[in-house]
């Protein structure tokens, strides 16, 4: 199997804490009436912390 990617984190080279400041402000940001693609933005930044903590084991 071939896998391409922009970029990969290793569980180890994740900072938790600033993961879990992420999930934070973008779950704040999707409870905020914005325009559609804040809201995507805030969609996208949610989905990569959650990745960082499922990959890191804190979750």
């Amino acid at each position: 199997m071939l896998l391409l990617v922009d970029a990969a984190e290793r569980p180890e080279d994740i900072d938790v804490n600033r993961a879990i400041r992420a999930r934070e402000e973008a779950e704040e940001q999707l409870r905020q009436k914005r325009s559609m693609a804040e809201y995507q933005l805030a969609q996208g930044n949610l989905a990569r912390a959650l990745n960082r903590l499922r990959v890191s084991g804190r979750m």
